[in-house]
């Protein structure tokens, strides 16, 4: 801008007096114009410093998008040659139909008495086909309905079985439990029967030994009433029987005391 100005600068020095006020003026608006324009230019030369790594990397996503719309391209116009080829064959294929149906049709009027006979044939082909299909249908059918009867039939006596075996399982557990039960009710007889044995022997002891003190008290008494007939024996004598009578009735309550003490440990 600086070197425009100056050149037209240069310029007027010699066509001072030739411009007149027409182009003076014009002058003077396309300096303004250019005054604008710089500060645009300035304006757009900061934005596009600010804006220039953005740019960078659109540029990148626009190359690639480029890209890939160029492979969509070549296969679109790949497909297309593909389908065109396709659609040709097909009209091809349907002119060779055509064709061959307008063939067939004079023939068949050629040979219309063999075409009815094929298509009597046909027709008794197609119901013997129709029948052994029926017949396939139906035998499938039975062989169905025969292996479900033959599941039901194998569930039943699965279960039948297992209620068999549970049955089995509940008798043994109770045919264990009573033989327990009888195991433990003759031990508890045989206890009752020892302990009622124990307690017989015990009383027939506890008999004897009362027996025993009877007749101990009973010869005390007549050593007394001997030893009251006996006036003129000493007092050695005296002492001497009461000793002996003193160590029987001891001896007698030690036993029994050992005999109560053993029935309790027993």
């Amino acid at each position: 801008m600086a070197k425009m100005i100056k050149l037209w600068e240069e310029e007027d020095e010699g066509k001072e007096d030739e411009d007149d006020e027409e182009d003076l003026a014009d002058k003077q608006e396309l300096m303004k114009g250019y005054n604008v324009l710089d500060t645009f230019l300035d304006q757009a030369k900061g934005a596009a410093h600010q804006i220039k790594g953005t740019a960078l990397v659109e540029g990148k996503k626009a190359l690639a998008t480029a890209l890939n719309v160029h492979e969509m391209d070549a296969e679109t116009q790949k497909y297309a040659l593909i389908h065109q080829r396709v659609v040709d064959d097909l009209d091809e294929a349907r002119k060779m139909e055509e064709e061959l149906k307008f063939g067939l049709k004079k023939r068949n009027k050629r040979h219309a008495p063999l075409l009815q006979r094929y298509q009597e044939a046909k027709v008794e082909a197609d119901r013997v086909q129709q029948a052994q299909l029926v017949d396939e249908i139906e035998r499938r059918r039975r062989e169905q309905t025969e292996k479900a009867m033959q599941e039901k039939q194998r569930q039943l006596e699965e279960k039948t079985l297992n209620a068999e075996r549970q049955l089995v399982q509940r008798r043994q557990m109770n045919l264990k439990f009573w033989q327990k039960q009888l195991v433990e009710a003759r031990e508890f007889a045989e206890q009752q029967m020892l302990d009622k044995r124990r307690e017989e022997e015990f009383q027939k002891k506890v008999e004897d030994m009362k027996r025993e003190i009877q007749i101990v008290e009973e010869e005390e008494k007549v050593d007394a009433n001997r030893a009251l007939i006996q006036e003129n024996g000493t007092r050695r004598q005296m002492a001497a029987i009461e000793q002996v009578s003193v160590s029987r009735c001891g001896y007698v309550y030690l036993y029994l005391f050992s005999a109560q003490m053993i029935l309790l440990l027993s």
